[in-house]
């Protein structure tokens, strides 16, 4: 008797500290679908407080899922309240099959999910903060997946998914320094009268080191390209934010709006603005200046705003008598990449994502003002990275290539990656924007270069 009371205790306590809602109901999952067309899969969340935070919240999602290519995949992850985070966008390279029992959690063991191999079997990080989610919303109502099939050819269906709550949620760590209380900030230079919270972007060099790829000329996906993943964060004391004016151009010639083509065949571009948060007298204010342009993305997966030439790469040569990368010989050069711009994950001392120097990396240790900001998507009129966020974009992503040329010979260059090259924003530090590190091509002729 004494035996069994005491499991049916730990049973209650188990359950008043965790819960799991789940769906296992088998459906296909249309392929090369517009966002329209997306599944919607549904889970069910009832009888939970009405409250979920730092306190009590999400801890996990696991998903079960059987696809050809999974990399042909974005699946997000919807609230009750609307919001929502990528789980996984396009992860799982050329070949890979199926996510197996795979979990995510706010720090995975398995690392992060782009980093991962099919079919991920295990827990990972995702590719959003799933912390965004514990806001104080009421998680009592129906949460859903939204899973795209960006390509065609490989089709899959999804076997179940299941909803982790527990009394050790994820958190989004956030600074003590809001936009509404500007007593906690701190300034860069506090000897300064003027005290502007300005970003300082960077490019990551550990996930552009290990996520790149050369393919061979014949290649049916991608040939002749070297493609590459990108992250860029922000190490500065305020966000990187941008507002939309809704003034829209297709070259000089304003528009009425982003849904027309212009005559080009391009996308109407609308004028955007930086927000600058100041600190004066312990209140945080805010004004703007001009910035560069972005544009509505209709494609499928899309359906939000992406920053013009936010990323761009170059394939350089060394040249005799010259130091810096930026002077060397250009080998090709790779279009200048538009982004959407929200927090896909953070800098911490664990992932690495965030190089300061040789030896270390930013993280919440030594970021001041770390978490100010907070931009879950990129389907909004504002959009940002926050201070110690990163906005990742994978290898197999749209864009994230360069075109090599025929001619090129195998052996080692070096790859220059630049965020912000036209240097449209304002940053605490122009100096910084760059990487560059070794690549050997394989997959072409051995000559005398």
């Amino acid at each position: 008797m004494r035996a069994a009371f005491i499991l049916l205790f730990f049973l209650l306590v188990f359950q008043s500290y965790s819960q799991i809602f789940s769906n296992y109901q088998k459906i296909q999952i249309q392929d090369n679908k517009r966002d329209a067309d997306a599944l919607k899969y549904p889970i069910t969340v009832k009888g939970l407080k009405d409250k979920i935070n730092d306190s009590f919240g999400i801890q996990k999602v696991c998903i079960t899922i059987e696809h050809e290519k999974v990399s042909d995949l974005k699946i997000e992850l919807f609230s009750p309240d609307g919001t929502s985070i990528w789980l996984t966008n396009r992860n799982g390279g050329d070949s890979g099959k199926n996510y197996q029992l795979t979990c995510f959690e706010q720090i995975g063991f398995n690392g992060p999910i782009n980093e991962g191999k099919a079919p991920f079997l295990g827990t990972y990080t995702p590719d959003g903060i799933l912390g965004f989610f514990n806001n104080n919303q009421n998680p009592n109502g129906e949460w859903y997946l939204l899973i795209h099939d960006l390509a065609p050819n490989n089709t899959g269906k999804i076997i179940g998914v299941e909803l982790k709550f527990s009394n050790q949620p994820a958190i989004k760590e956030q600074s003590a320094c809001v936009k509404k209380n500007g007593n906690p900030c701190e300034c860069i230079n506090p000897k300064k009268k003027k005290c502007d919270l300005l970003p300082d972007l960077i490019v990551s060099e550990n996930l552009s080191k290990t996520q790149w790829q050369e393919y061979a000329v014949n290649d049916k996906i991608y040939p002749g390209q070297l493609r590459v993943a990108i992250g860029t964060a922000n190490v500065g004391a305020g966000p990187l934010e941008t507002i939309g004016t809704n003034e829209w151009y297709c070259g000089n010639n304003k528009v009425l709006g982003p849904n027309i083509v212009c005559e080009d065949g391009s996308n109407p571009r609308q004028k955007i603005q930086q927000v600058i948060y100041s600190k004066k007298k312990n209140k945080v204010k805010k004004y703007t200046i001009d910035a560069g342009t972005n544009y509505y993305d209709s494609m499928p997966g899309h359906d939000h705003f992406h920053a013009d030439d936010w990323v761009e790469f170059k394939l350089v040569e060394p040249v005799d008598g010259f130091t810096n990368p930026l002077d060397w010989k250009v080998i090709a050069t790779g279009k200048k990449v538009s982004y959407c711009l929200f927090d896909t994950g953070n800098c911490t001392d664990e992932n690495k994502l965030c190089q300061k120097d040789s030896k270390s990396f930013y993280s919440n240790k030594n970021l001041i003002n770390y978490g100010f900001g907070r931009y879950v998507s990129c389907e909004n009129y504002i959009q940002g990275i926050s201070v110690g966020g990163v906005d990742i974009y994978g290898q197999t992503f749209e864009g994230q290539h360069l075109d090599l040329p025929d001619n090129i010979c195998n052996g080692i260059y070096f790859l220059i990656v630049t965020v912000d090259p036209e240097n449209r924003y304002l940053e605490s530090n122009e100096n910084n924007n760059s990487i560059f590190f070794p690549i050997e091509i394989k997959l072409r002729e051995k000559c005398d270069k």
